[in-house]
């Protein structure tokens, strides 16, 4: 009997299956984009059941539906969510078309995170994909051009360097205009990136109205520049391996300024009568027309660039890691420059219930080695001395092999460039650690109601060391009685810690589902320390440690010298904010700071600051229903007050040690206990569009910013025993728009165009001066209703053909022989018209071509390097440029340089003002991603290989090497690096 139970029962079960099968059919297709792209993960479903499938890396599926089901769902992230009728097919192709309200962004804006479509505030983000392999030691040199209204100037080719970052323009006069910097909440300084990785970078959100800078109080005047770095996802564990190589080949002179040959040198040192081969023999001044040594080729190298960087990330639900260790090493083109830098990066998180913890922790260690001088006249800054030193001199002596002693050597400051270079040291290291903790618990008892806390700690200490060896020849040529004649060690270290801690109380609420609330209250704390230490000692043998010094006495003049500094300052906080939303559609923002800093005077520590912004979701209305071919319409605008702290001592007694009469002691500044904040009033109006299917994406923010409250040094009567004394009085005015553009031009199912363009406008005027007096720094003329950072000169009007002379015109316009100061006028802009971005990206199957250009025009730069290497009589002294040539000769000659024996030194004029504008190739990268039959067999999840050429070419009429300067004038500066590498990323 059992038997047949159990045959009766396996009877039932087989003619179920089989039933099943003969009831059911398989339907195949692909899942793309409406790009033609496939995707991968796509989730397809029998509705109403939870038979399904989803699509593989290609798009492919395959699905057994049953007979009686005959709709399928096709549901993917970001994208609209698609049902077909099957009716008889049985291969089915799909393409879904992206979601615009799916894709809104989670953007950071500074202590928490908003959706984008429901911002107020103007806010640009950098995706962490843009920054990932730039051969560039510093993250804000690869911003450049990324985002509108940044703007960045490297001025420099030194690696590890810092840029200069300005966003809307310059707000302060006497202060600083850098923005803040926030990673991972912890405030950092520029004076750090060159120990931070850039490959661990997530996003660079850049803050720039009230909105959006206001919650940062009396630090977010300059704009707010906000770093996350990368956390791991739930999944299991990924391991990535990245590594690239390259080389950066010796910068070149340009057409406008290039070096004399040994010939014309010699020839020119006879023609006007001055000069180290005047008066030596025929023959040996023929022999050394021979040498022509090229100093730019000698004191320059192909420059090696090289990178390694591993991560592991994964997680579950609970928690999420990521980790990754990096080796990053760039040598600079001009010889003994480098960058060498080690980091370490670990971030969990983790969560049990209602509590969340999450730790981020940074080991950065860089060590660098500087071009000496860099940006100065001094004959050790090599990019000078390309020029100034003699053709004629050897480097190295042709028969002993050893550095060359120069012709002039009797000269000042005329010596072997390169033996100094290899001889002499300049190092720093760069110790930095940067750890967090953050603490977050959902109160059970009332949804949306959180409290949580975040304390970090962020330390560096940097070491300097500067020595002269006692064999080199700028030691041995000197006096016996000099410090420097045995050798001389500087040396010096800094350390600096910052703590923060910001507690908060949030709760999130909805009355009804139209209206919903986001309220938060914060305090934070911040403490910063700094101790620093210098020292230089003289008299070195064989040891190059302080050990090895001489020891100073009455008779000898090795004494030491010591000197060093502490400072303490403290800022404590108290804001709130308010979102709230209404249908989605209509967004209201609020914002209020009170800050209390250390830094002023008891009589104006505090300082309020506020923002409001306002946003309308326009393409939600219902009168827009018809306008299909809009995807996405918003209008915002914002208003608000932001801060600004004061840099140095201005507002409290500060010691410092001095000499009177020979005797030490401590002296304090004059310091003014009413110095208030530095009060930007920002207001932003802006414009956010996505139409065509998001063909065309476009951005557009108008905005005013007065500043108020100027920091001025204010003069004093000599009788106080101080010349000025900072106050405050005055206001500037910075007004622009920004423009960026995205379009997606060809999107077929092979081949994608993308183009991203950027432009921005802005221009400071002063609006007010302490008794409407206008005043001068440096070439600058700061006047009331004229623009900031203009250029105030005389006018060169040329040189008079009839005897040398060189002439101006004076304020009228008159033509005149005497150079007066107080006929300049204002001439030319030193910041740029406009500025931004733009880039092209062409993608075919796994190939990816990516061209990024950068622009700046209608910036000015004085060419300070050319009124010493233009002027013929600098060759007693070294050489000069070939542009010497032209000076004035002889009675008729139309020519820009004057008579050398009328004129030796060339006045600060408008002569040596260039258009300094640029078009730069800055970066183009050609990638191939294997194809996931290959990366299968292989057993991995992605490998992509690449190669790119960084500043690959420079459209510019600038005669110096680099027209891109963050400085006003041009000093012989280390030209940027022109990089070509090559690399790759694994994934397994």
């Amino acid at each position: 009997m059992k038997k047949l139970y159990r045959w009766w029962i396996q009877t039932v079960l087989l003619l179920s299956i089989s039933t099943a099968f003969a009831q059911s059919k398989i339907i195949e297709g692909a899942v793309t984009a409406t790009d033609g792209e496939p995707l991968l993960g796509v989730t397809i479903l029998v509705k109403g059941t939870a038979i399904g499938t989803t699509s593989d890396i290609d798009g492919n599926y395959r699905v057994s539906v049953p007979d009686s089901m005959d709709i399928l769902v096709y549901s993917y992230t970001g994208f609209e969510t698609q049902e077909f009728n099957i009716s008889n097919q049985t291969f089915i192709n799909v393409e879904l078309r992206e979601d615009i309200a799916a894709l809104s962004e989670v953007v950071v804006v500074g202590y928490s995170e908003r959706d984008s479509r429901k911002l107020t505030s103007s806010i640009a983000t950098v995706k962490g994909s843009k920054i990932e392999q730039v051969p560039m030691a510093t993250f804000d040199n690869i911003l450049q051009g990324a985002a509108p209204g940044l703007l960045v100037q490297s001025g420099t080719g030194q690696p590890g360097r810092a840029a200069e970052v300005t966003i809307r323009g310059i707000k302060s006069i006497n202060s600083s205009s850098a923005p803040l910097y926030i990673i991972d909440g912890l405030p950092i300084t520029s004076g750090d990136f060159a120990a931070i990785n850039p490959n661990d970078i997530e996003s660079v959100s850049i803050l720039k109205d009230a909105a959006a800078t206001a919650i940062y109080g009396s630090r977010g005047a300059s704009g707010v520049i906000v770093i996350t770095t990368k956390s791991g996802e739930k999944g299991r564990a990924k391991i990535q391996y990245s590594a690239q190589f390259g080389i950066s080949p010796k910068p070149e002179y340009n057409a406008g300024l290039r070096p004399l040959t040994s010939a014309q040198l010699i020839d020119l040192q006879h023609e006007i009568g001055i000069g180290a081969t005047v008066g030596l023999p025929q023959e040996q001044l023929d022999s050394l027309k021979n040498i022509n040594t090229d100093w730019l080729d000698v004191t320059t190298q192909d420059a090696i660039t090289q990178s390694h960087e591993i991560s592991v990330s994964g997680g579950n639900d609970q928690t999420r890691f990521y980790i990754s260790g990096a080796y990053f090493s760039q040598e600079g083109t001009s010889i003994r420059s480098k960058l060498d830098r080690y980091s370490l990066r670990t971030k969990v998180d983790h969560s049990v219930g209602n509590f969340s913890i999450g730790s981020n922790l940074y080991l950065g260690y860089t060590d660098t080695q500087d071009s000496e001088s860099e940006g100065t006249f001094g004959r050790s800054n090599p990019f000078y001395t390309s020029i100034r030193g003699n053709p004629y001199d050897y480097a190295f002596n042709p028969i002993t092999g050893d550095f060359a002693l120069p012709l002039d050597i009797g000269a000042s400051s005329t010596y072997n460039i390169l033996e100094r270079i290899r001889t002499n040291d300049e190092d720093r290291t760069i110790e930095k650690i940067n750890a967090s903790l953050k603490l977050k618990y959902d109160m059970p008892f009332l949804e949306g109601l959180s409290v949580s806390t975040f304390w970090g700690a962020d330390y560096s200490r940097r070491d300097n060391i500067d020595f002269i060896d006692p064999n080199s020849f700028s030691a041995t040529l000197r006096d016996p009685g000099d410090q420097l004649a045995q050798g001389r060690l500087s040396q010096s270290f800094a350390k600096r810690a910052r703590f923060t801690g910001t507690s908060s109380i949030q709760y999130d609420f909805d009355i009804t589902e139209d209206h919903t609330f986001n309220v938060a209250l914060y305090h934070e704390y911040v403490y910063f320390n700094g101790q620093s230490t210098n020292l230089e000692v003289f008299g070195f043998d064989q040891i190059e440690t302080i050990a090895g010094a001489t020891e100073g006495t009455d008779s000898n003049s090795f004494i030491p010298e010591f000197g060093g500094g502490k400072s303490e300052t403290a800022l404590l906080s108290y804001f709130g904010t308010l979102d709230y939303s209404y249908l989605g559609r209509y967004n209201f923002t609020a914002g209020i700071r009170r800050d209390g800093s250390s830094d002023f005077g008891a009589n104006n520590r505090y300082g309020n600051f506020y923002s409001t912004g306002i946003g309308w979701i326009i393409s939600e209305e219902r009168f827009m229903s018809s306008a299909r071919f809009i995807n996405f319409a918003k209008l915002r605008s914002s208003f608000g007050t932001v801060g600004k702290r004061i840099t140095g001592n201005s507002a409290r007694a500060i010691y410092f040690g001095t000499q009177y009469n020979g005797q030490n002691g401590l002296a304090s500044n004059f310091a003014n206990p009413d110095l208030k904040w530095e009060e930007t009033e920002k207001f932003n109006i802006g414009f956010d569009l996505i139409v065509f299917d998001n063909f065309l994406t476009l951005n557009v923010d108008w905005y005013n910013e007065e500043t108020r409250n100027l920091l001025i040094n204010a003069p004093l009567s000599r009788t106080t025993g101080f010349s000025s004394q900072s106050r405050n009085n005055g206001s500037i005015r910075n007004r622009g728009i920004e423009v960026s553009l995205s379009t997606n031009n060809i999107r077929s199912k092979n081949f994608q165009w993308t183009t991203n363009f950027n432009i921005a406008r802005n221009r400071g005027v002063v609006l007010e001066l302490p008794g409407g007096e206008s005043f001068k720094l440096g070439d600058f003329l700061y006047e009331e209703g004229k623009e900031i950072r203009v250029f105030n000169l005389v006018r060169r009007a040329g040189i008079n053909p009839a005897n040398g002379t060189t002439l101006w015109y004076d304020r009228n316009g008159n033509l005149t022989d005497v150079y007066d100061e107080a006929d300049a006028v204002n001439i030319a802009r030193n910041s740029p018209d406009f500025f931004g971005g733009l880039t092209n990206t062409f993608s075919y199957k796994g190939l990816e071509l990516r061209v990024f250009l950068t622009y700046a025009q209608g910036q000015h730069i004085f060419n300070t390097a050319r009124t010493s290497l233009d002027n013929p009589t600098k060759i007693s002294r070294g050489s000069v440029s070939t542009n010497a040539l032209r000076f004035w000769r002889e009675p008729g000659d139309i020519t820009d340089l004057p008579d050398p024996s009328k004129e030796t030194t060339y006045r600060f004029d408008s002569g040596w003002l260039e258009d300094a504008s640029f078009v730069r190739l800055r970066n183009v990268v050609l990638s191939y991603n294997l194809p996931s039959s290959i990366t299968e067999k292989l057993n991995i999840t992605n490998f992509r290989m690449f190669i790119q050429g960084q500043n690959l070419y420079t459209l510019t009429t600038f005669s110096g090497l680099d027209p891109e300067n963050s400085s006003s004038d041009y000093r012989a500066d280390y030209p940027a690096l022109t990089t070509y590498t090559v690399g790759f990323d694994v994934k397994f």
